[in-house]
């Protein structure tokens, strides 16, 4: 199935849906997605600007998409096992779907690694089992938290991760077309 999503004709009939959606979307008002991207500054010493812990979920505007990443711990020694964490917000009002989903099942996809390995799959929630169209499916909603073990590599100073998450968004009114949203981390060495 990632096959044909790859190829260039669903690309193109995919860009020419899009740019359709994208004129309805003018013209009926619904949340629009965003992307931030967070940058802090560390001066060496602690400062009332200094970056919050990461191990919290980070605050999101419920009526926003948006993706952000981070490393757990994000500090690591050579051979230890960081999980990458991926936080996903959809908005209110809409779902994605998830992993034990047989529809446009959300997925993350790693597209440079950075040096580390990865331990396995990485791991989607499964979803909340509904009742749509006389079938079931499993659907994502509010703040999503995907996680992936990696292996930080022998030669290591700092590393980052770069990728996607693969999905698509829905409501009651219908689906958007599939899409990606891209997601970075770094980690640095002890």
């Amino acid at each position: 199935m990632q096959a044909l999503f790859e190829t260039e004709e669903f690309q193109k009939l995919s860009e020419e849906f899009r740019k359709i959606f994208d004129r309805q979307n003018e013209l009926e008002p619904m949340p629009k997605a965003a992307n931030y991207i967070w940058l802090y500054r560390n001066n060496g010493g602690e400062s009332a600007t200094s970056a919050p812990a990461t191990d919290a979920e980070p605050k999101f505007d419920p009526g926003e998409f948006a993706v952000r990443a981070s490393f757990q711990p994000q500090n690591a020694a050579a051979g230890d096992e960081v999980i990458l964490t991926v936080y996903v917000n959809v908005p209110q009002g809409f779902h994605i779907y998830g992993s034990s989903s047989d529809t446009q099942p959300t997925t993350l996809n790693i597209t440079e690694d950075g040096g580390l390995k990865s331990n396995g799959a990485a791991g989607v929630p499964e979803g909340r089992m509904v009742i749509d169209s006389g079938k079931p499916a499993f659907w994502l909603e509010d703040v999503v938290k995907i996680q992936q073990r990696m292996t930080v590599p022998a030669e290591f100073e700092s590393a980052t991760v770069e990728g996607h998450v693969a999905y698509m968004m829905c409501n009651e009114q219908g689906c958007q077309p599939p899409t990606t949203e891209k997601f970075s981390a770094t980690v640095t060495a002890k």
